[in-house]
């Protein structure tokens, strides 16, 4: 049995993504809704720091596939308007916009590179970031950390397709909505299956 590690999988989604992966792999996960075990980290998303993971990272086995599935958004529409909320808030905000940069961006750079010099990053292994379609889209009032977020994570999916062997993409499954989570997990499993996988392809669809 193959190995993977899923970082988000305690949502909605998530939850259905972890059964489905349980097909193929033994799933390790670091999430902020399920309880800490050999396999499991629950961590707090607002107040995690690379030393909430080191110990868990290192105790991982071979990984063969790592999904960052975790979102983490922390702006809304006030903060783009004067007047709208007061200072002390707009303040606060800037706070978890900090904290939600690093859970979704910088976070997943710190556990490849930990996975990797701890020797358990196979060499064939397909690293997988969940994006976004709005990312391209000058319409889409998706907000504005989250769409900001989802860029940088394709951007930092390029570039490590660029300097290592491992299979790194993105993909967006918006093309999926009109099914369940559970068929949407399904159909996402098993393309990650797929043997002709091309390292730094943004997949917007699973077909």
């Amino acid at each position: 049995m193959k190995n993977a590690l899923l970082v988000g999988g305690g949502s909605k989604f998530g939850a259905k993504l972890t059964e489905q992966l349980k097909t193929y792999y033994t799933v390790y996960g670091i999430s902020g809704s399920t309880k800490s075990d050999r396999q499991n980290l629950n961590v707090d998303w607002k107040t995690c720091k690379n030393q909430t993971v080191e110990k868990f990272l290192r105790g991982l086995p071979d990984i063969d596939l790592i999904i960052f599935n975790q979102n983490y958004t922390a702006l809304n529409d006030s903060c783009f308007e004067f007047g709208k909320e007061h200072v002390f808030n707009v303040w606060k905000r800037s706070v978890e916009w900090n904290q939600a940069h690093y859970v979704n961006c910088i976070l997943p750079m710190y556990i490849l590179h930990t996975v990797y010099d701890n020797k358990h990053l196979l060499p064939h292994a397909v690293i997988c970031w969940m994006l976004s379609s709005s990312i391209f889209e000058t319409t889409e009032n998706a907000p504005v950390d989250y769409k900001g977020q989802k860029y940088q994570n394709y951007l930092s999916m390029k570039r490590y397709a660029e300097n290592n062997p491992h299979t790194s993409i993105g993909i967006c499954i918006s093309a999926l909505k009109q099914q369940s989570d559970i068929e949407k997990s399904k159909v996402f499993v098993d393309f990650l299956q797929r043997t002709d996988l091309k390292s730094g392809q943004f997949y917007n669809s699973t077909k």
